[in-house]
This record gives structure tokens, sequence and C-alpha cells, in this order.
């Protein structure tokens, strides 16, 4: 990812951050009603849609039509790429199960309790994940280390947003939402989101490099950046977790000054396990692969 890509990313994902922030108070639920739900706003639409006039109504048809193919068109096209494999037979599964489970939502009948016409979307969704995932899976097992280092970098890419937007929205959401009530409070608060927000920045930005040095390596298996592109990373994983560490002590030490103001759990529990299991990894994957590249020069000199 280019430096400028990476700017505009991170821009982009910053204005998410913060109507997600703004909205939040006002549109969460229904947010989160779209995201668990989304065939049932999309039902409703459709009834609405096909109850309205005779036009209304085949344009609902085309609409329910489009979306339970949908599936099937992308069957078709893997079959005229010459890119089938038997495990796309699950969009026909999905297909089947997306028609039955928009119809049924919008005209409900007997047959299916309350709680079945809720519990349709998150099916869809899980048939959909799973495909996705054995496909990538598949992919995987079948592809070189080009292969592979092209989805390990691209997946990076992906958990580098997620990273990043974790950052600005625990920034973003602790100065929405500080009263000015008790400014110590307020102070403490907004120091842990910092801190949170620099640890998640920091994972960011080394998810970008790896995922950069994953498609230097499939561009070109020998290139001479290679090694000092690795060591660089190495540097800055050890340093990221020192700052990491150290920046929990500190919170924690400011913790036990205030501790009068320190009375539950999710407080007093704050390591971030989940970023230092991902730098861990990332050490571990690094460092492996520093090493082989060390023996493969090894062999080449004794050749």
């Amino acid at each position: 990812m280019k430096k400028k890509t990476f700017i505009i990313t991170n821009i982009l994902v910053f204005i998410f951050a913060l109507i997600l922030v703004l909205g939040l108070d006002r549109y969460g639920g229904e947010l989160s009603y779209f995201l668990v739900f989304p065939l049932v706003p999309l039902a409703r639409f459709l009834r609405t849609l096909s109850l309205s006039d005779a036009m209304g109504n085949i344009i609902a048809w085309i609409i329910y039509g489009l979306v339970t193919l949908s599936p099937l068109i992308v069957l078709a096209v893997l079959y005229l790429k010459k890119r089938f494999i038997k495990l796309d037979l699950l969009l026909v599964v999905l297909s089947l199960t997306l028609g039955f489970s928009l119809y049924y939502l919008i005209n409900p009948f007997d047959g299916l309790s309350f709680t079945s016409y809720y519990a349709l979307s998150p099916l869809i969704l899980s048939i959909l994940l799973s495909y996705l995932l054995l496909r990538i899976i598949y992919k995987l097992r079948q592809g070189d280390l080009k292969t592979l280092s092209c989805y390990s970098g691209y997946l990076l890419i992906i958990f580098m947003i997620v990273f990043a937007f974790a950052a600005y929205f625990s920034l973003i959401y602790s100065l929405k939402n500080a009263s000015g009530h008790d400014a110590l409070l307020e102070f403490t608060n907004f120091l842990k989101a910092l801190i949170s927000a620099v640890t998640y920045g920091l994972v960011s930005y080394i998810l970008k490099k790896i995922a950069d040095l994953c498609l230097l390596y499939r561009h070109d298996q020998y290139h001479k950046e290679l090694p000092s592109r690795l060591k660089k990373i190495n540097k800055l994983l050890t340093r990221t977790i020192l700052i990491i560490s150290i920046s929990q002590v500190f919170l924690n030490l400011f913790y036990v000054i205030l501790g009068a103001n320190i009375s539950d759990v999710n407080t007093s529990i704050s390591f971030p396990f989940l970023a230092l299991a991902f730098l861990l990894i990332g050490l571990f994957v690094m460092r492996l692969f520093e090493d082989l590249l060390i023996l493969k020069d090894d062999n080449d000199l004794m050749i």
C-alpha cells in the first residue's frame, strides 16, 4: 500500500468513525438492527412496494428476483471463467435459502414461529460467511507461496483498517462522552482512551508494513529489500510491545494514585490482550521468515 493510499484510507476510516460516534446515540439501535437482520427491512420495503400499485408490484418482483438469484449469477460467472469448484454448489443452497427466507419475510404464513422470523437473516449471513471462509481456505490450500502471501497481504490490510477504526472510534467516543462534571475522572477516561488509540494505531501501522512485505514477496520472492524490511518490522514489533507494556504500567500506576475512582472490572482490567496477540504472532512469523531467508542465503553460498 502506497503512502498516499494509506493516508487516504485513514482519513476515510476517521470520517466513518466520526459519523458513527455522532450517530450512535440517535441511530445506534437502528444500525444494530440493520446489521443483524438485513433481510427484515428489505422484506418490509418490498412488501410496501408490492402493495402500492401494479408497477410497484412488478418492481418488487424484479428486486426480489435479483436478490434471490445473485448467488446463482456468481456461480455462473465462476463457471464461465473456469474457476468453478464443488464447494461453489453452496451458492445454490444460499440462493434457495435466500429465496424462501425473503419470500416468507415478505408474506408471513403459518409454520414458522415469531423467533424464526428474525432468525432467518442470521441464517443467511452464516451460510454466506461460511462459504467465503471455505473458499478462502480452499484457495490457500491449492495455491503456492505467492498466492498465500497475496491473500495474507489483503487480509492484513483488512485488519489494519479494523484496528485503525478502533483507534479513532475509542478516542472520538471518549471526547464526545466527556461531560465535564468530574474533571479528574474525565481525564482518566481520556488517558485510557488515548493509550488504547495509540495501541491500536501502532498495530494498524505494523499490519500495513507486514501487508506491504507480503505483497512485495508475491511480486518478487528474491527482492533485495526483503531482508532489510524484515529487520525493520521486527524492531518495530519489539518496540511497540515495549511501548504498550510501559504505557499500561503507567496507566495502572495512575489508577493507583486515583484508586478511589476505580471501582469496576472494565476499568481495572484494560490490558490490550488482542493487540498483543497480533503483535506476538507477527513477531514470531517475521522472525521465522527472517531465519528462512538467512538459511536460503547460506545455501546459495554453499552451492
